[in-house]
């Protein structure tokens, strides 16, 4: 009988075999049990798809219109039509078709697509007329913008149609002749379009409007102090042509910098040190103050010196020495001099503009013992 049940139970699988997936369990006492589930296969996960949609005002009821986009076309006599798209990586035009006697605006255009999916506004007037084309000639940002660049930039028309491009890429859409208010923007907060806001004159020929991406500027203001005034001294700030031969006791020097790192070193005048002579800013939105401070070099005989490893090129550290503090960028050493004695140090990370940190340093604090001469104490900073 048992034989019996468990060749039953081998038939079943071969019947169900097409539509599920099933497991058999032998039992102890010899019993097969099945476990399955509803014909549903596992496989690759779906690819994501984004919505394009375009909605119409001014067609009366029953009125059929149609867009091309991307090579495929879609009509209805509904108030909107929607597109599907796998594939962000692009800007992509599209036509209006059909509303015979009906005029659109814009009766073409260019489209980027995000994560959120995007939606345009056509706008039907009675009547026909020819339309031209309107090109926004988009201006990449300067090469000294170092970094990536990836936005979407959107320019909203006076009636409700927005267009946009994708990377830099420019817009492009069709009217008749009219006048028309715009204004732009883009998805990342970093940058901005000029002009941000304006009309375009469209009057029976094609037109091309110029448009700069720029970035988002903060001050990035240097202070020095303990210079003569007068005493000249020299700045470099990379990337970027600011600085130059400064004079002491002017107080401060400001660049307008956008989000990211900057390197900057000090030559101090003959006789005098500068700290930090070089280092790293990071301006991350909002304005920086750096201070350099100018001293005379004491007797170099004693000396403490504080060497690193292990932080990434964008953070910098710092040590505090009996109240003392000094910082630098990763790669650096912090040196002090005093006299013979007992200090107390503590050491502190200072994370960069898109820093992997946070760090723990080895050791983190302590006690040194200067008898005379120079010691130096390493530094070892390890990611958490």
């Amino acid at each position: 009988m048992r034989h019996r049940a468990r060749l039953a139970i081998m038939a079943s699988l071969v019947v169900l075999a097409a539509t599920a997936v099933f497991l058999v369990v032998l039992a102890a006492d010899g019993c097969a049990c099945l476990s399955g589930g509803g014909g549903a296969t596992t496989g690759p996960p779906p690819i994501p798809q984004y919505s394009v949609t375009f909605r119409e005002v001014g067609l009366h009821h029953g009125v059929r219109w149609g867009v091309d986009f991307s090579g495929s076309n879609k009509s209805t006599t509904g108030s909107s039509l929607t597109f599907k798209q796998q594939d962000l990586s692009g800007t992509y035009l599209y036509e209006v078709t059909g509303a015979t006697g009906y005029m659109p605006i814009p009766a073409s255009g260019t489209l980027a697509l995000y994560e959120g999916g995007v939606s345009s506004l056509i706008s039907f007037e009675n009547g026909s007329a020819p339309t031209y084309s309107v090109v926004l000639n988009v201006a990449s940002p300067a090469a000294e913008y170092l970094g990536p660049f990836s936005q979407v930039l959107f320019l909203n028309l006076s009636d409700g149609a927005s267009v946009s491009s994708l990377d830099g890429a420019n817009i492009t859409f069709s009217a008749p002749t009219g006048a028309y208010s715009f204004s732009t923007h883009s998805d990342d907060p970093d940058w901005m379009a000029d002009p941000q806001s304006g009309t375009i004159l469209i009057n029976g020929t094609s037109e091309v409007f110029p448009v700069e991406l720029q970035a988002y500027t903060f001050n990035l203001t240097f202070i020095e102090a303990g210079l003569p005034e007068g005493t000249v001294w020299n700045l470099s700030v990379v990337p970027s042509t600011a600085g130059g031969n400064l004079s002491g006791g002017s107080g401060s020097y400001s660049v307008a910098r956008w989000n990211g790192t900057f390197e900057f070193s000090v030559q101090a005048p003959a006789g005098y040190t500068a700290s930090p002579s070089q280092g790293t800013a990071w301006v991350d939105g909002s304005g920086l103050n750096v201070t350099i401070e100018f001293s005379r070099p004491p007797d170099p005989i004693n000396a403490i010196i504080f060497s690193e490893s292990g932080l990434d090129n964008r953070s910098g550290w710092a040590v505090t020495l009996d109240g003392d503090t000094q910082w630098v960028p990763s790669g650096f050493t912090i040196t002090f001099y005093g006299p013979i004695g007992t200090y107390s140090f503590e050491v502190v990370v200072i994370p960069g503009y898109n820093s992997p940190g946070p760090y723990t340093a080895s050791p983190a604090a302590g006690e040194l013992n200067l008898t005379g001469g120079a010691i130096t104490e390493q530094i070892i900073f390890m990611l958490h």
